[in-house]
C-alpha cells in the first residue's frame, strides 16, 4: 500500500513534458524549460519523483558516485543563498554554506558540468516567491537564467500556478526559455466526462489494491462520496483509501 502508485493520464502528460525538455538537447544546443504548476495535493511532486525513478542514471566512477538528474526541493522559508546552499548538498560539495551568493552560484554552475547533470528537476518552487517585493522576485528570475545560460541544462520547475509564475514572468528573456507550461488541476465531477474519468481512476486504484475481491470504489455513489471528502484532490484520494486499506487489513475484512 505504501508504494502504490497509479499511472493515470495527468501523470503521464506531466512525464511527456518532462521528457520532451530531457530529451531536448539531443535536437538543439538550446534547453527547453518548464514550469508544472497546480495547487497543493494534485500529484505534482509524485510526477516528479516517478519520472527520476524511471529515468536516472546512476555512473560509479573511482573517487565518486555520479548521476544524471539533479532533484531538490525548494525550502520554506526559502533564500537565493539557502536554494544554491540546497543544490550544492545535492551534488555533494563538501561546503555547501561557504562563499558569497555570486560564488556558491559560481560553483553550482561548475559542478553541473562537472557532473555531467543532463536534467534539474525542482520542487516547490514558489518558495522562492516575494509577494510584496518585485525586485527580490526579478533577482531570483536572473539567478535562474544565468543558470540556465551557463549550464545549458533543461530545468523544469513544479510549484503554485501565481507565484511560479510571476518570477518567472518578471523576466522576458526567462520566459522565453520557459515555452513549457502545464497546469495540472483536480479531478472534477461536474459533468459526465470528469465523472467517468473520476471513476475510472478509482477502478484503477481499486484492481491494484491486495484484497480477493474489488471494493466498488468506482461505483457512482461511493465515487460521489469519495470525490466530496477529496475535492477531487489525488493526495487526499491515496490517504483515504490507504487508510481504508489498513483498517480493513487490521479487521481481516
Amino acid at each position: 500500500m505504501k508504494h502504490l502508485k497509479i499511472k493515470h493520464p495527468r501523470l503521464a502528460l506531466v512525464h511527456e513534458y518532462i521528457r520532451e525538455c530531457h530529451t531536448s538537447l539531443e535536437i538543439s544546443e538550446v534547453p527547453k524549460c518548464a514550469l508544472i504548476t497546480g495547487p497543493t495535493g494534485v500529484g505534482k511532486s509524485v510526477a516528479l519523483h516517478t519520472y527520476v525513478d524511471n529515468y536516472k542514471k546512476v555512473y560509479l566512477e573511482k573517487n565518486r558516485t555520479r548521476q544524471t538528474i539533479l532533484c531538490a526541493e525548494v525550502r520554506s522559508p526559502a533564500s537565493l543563498m539557502s536554494f544554491l546552499e540546497t543544490l550544492l548538498e545535492q551534488l555533494n560539495d563538501p561546503y555547501p554554506m561557504r562563499g558569497t551568493l555570486t560564488v556558491k552560484r559560481k560553483k553550482v554552475e561548475k559542478f553541473i558540468k562537472e557532473c555531467g547533470i543532463e536534467l534539474i528537476l525542482l520542487d516547490e518552487f514558489q518558495n522562492l516567491t516575494k509577494a510584496s517585493k518585485p525586485q527580490a522576485n526579478y533577482e531570483v528570475s536572473e539567478c535562474f537564467k544565468s543558470l540556465v545560460n551557463s549550464t545549458g541544462v533543461p530545468f523544469v520547475l513544479f510549484g503554485h500556478e501565481q507565484e511560479s509564475n510571476e518570477i518567472v514572468d518578471c523576466n522576458p528573456q526567462l520566459k522565453r526559455r520557459f515555452s513549457l507550461r502545464c497546469r495540472v488541476s483536480e479531478f472534477r465531477f461536474d459533468s459526465p466526462q470528469h465523472m467517468m474519468e473520476f471513476e475510472k481512476l478509482l477502478h484503477q486504484i481499486d484492481t491494484s489494491l491486495p484484497f480477493e475481491t474489488l471494493s466498488d470504489l468506482a461505483q457512482s455513489d461511493i465515487a460521489k462520496r469519495i470525490f466530496v471528502a477529496t475535492n477531487g484532490l489525488i493526495d487526499s484520494v491515496f490517504k483515504i483509501i490507504r487508510d481504508a486499506a489498513k483498517y480493513a487489513i487490521e479487521k481481516d475484512k
